[in-house]
């Protein structure tokens, strides 16, 4: 017998709408620790919480972990490859799912290419005790734009977050990135209101992909946040919650649960 979801409620007494935040690859939730903090506080009419995406090694098994616990009008939250099981999520409980806010997305799978250097990346990390460190700072190069790259809060935050997952964490995070399914042909069935944001500045997800998402879901909208690359959440943290919040406020009302 399933237990009864408790409802968590505003102080007015309206019903909060439960935010499931997925992050990305070698992220923890601290990726999204500003959002959380105050999307989740009194002025947000949320209840924020994170999922581990770094557990599995295959996006459909961290999908269905997600679905065994989402309550009913949920807002998802997905960065990266937290994105991309997002969009499982949806596929596999669209009608549980109240929306989609989908950062630095792409609904593609890998090419061999994509797949090569992702496990060259994986073994240069597990090379040496230093490796995932100075593999991790390489990465960080490429994901923050050029004017985020001497952020030393940032990029210590990225280390942090990458100690905290570990190579294992690693190997199957790259083995869900490499196996996962192309969905593109998926997306006209994604009913959920989403909000696709990209950065103008984002190499590794350019805005191509988000403006072939754009086209492809039924009902989507595009914020693209000027000079920023792949960590919108941390390069941009205040925009990507504001826009988070903006969004949030447009869908449907949530029901109730008791």
């Amino acid at each position: 017998m399933t237990a009864a979801r408790s409802t968590h409620r505003d102080q007015d007494g309206a019903p909060r709408r439960e935010a499931v935040f997925i992050p990305g690859l070698l992220c923890t939730d601290a990726v999204f620790a500003p959002q959380m903090s105050s999307l989740g506080g009194p002025a947000g009419h949320l209840t924020c919480r994170a999922v581990d995406a770094a557990a599995h090694d295959a996006l459909d098994s961290a999908a269905e972990h997600i679905v065994e616990g989402l309550a009913p009008g949920s807002l998802l939250v997905g960065l990266s490859m937290g994105a991309s099981i997002a969009l499982e999520v949806a596929r596999r409980a669209g009608g549980r799912v109240g929306g989609l806010v989908l950062i630095s997305a792409s609904a593609r799978a890998d090419r061999p290419v994509q797949a090569e250097a992702r496990r060259e990346f994986l073994s240069r990390a597990s090379a040496s005790v230093n490796g995932l460190a100075a593999a991790v700072d390489e990465l960080t190069d490429v994901m923050l734009a050029p004017t985020r790259r001497n952020d030393e809060h940032v990029r210590a935050l990225r280390l942090e977050m990458a100690e905290a997952l570990g190579i294992d964490g690693l190997a199957r995070q790259t083995e869900a990135l490499i196996s996962r399914r192309d969905l593109r042909e998926t997306l006209c069935d994604v009913a959920a209101p989403t909000l696709l944001i990209v950065g103008s500045d984002d190499a590794m997800t350019p805005r191509k992909l988000a403006d072939e998402m754009l086209t492809a879901l039924p009902n989507a909208a595009l914020e693209v946040i000027p000079g920023c690359a792949h960590l919108a959440t941390l390069e941009y943290p205040a925009t990507v919650t504001a826009l988070i919040r903006r969004f949030a406020a447009t869908l449907p009302p949530q029901n109730a649960q008791a």
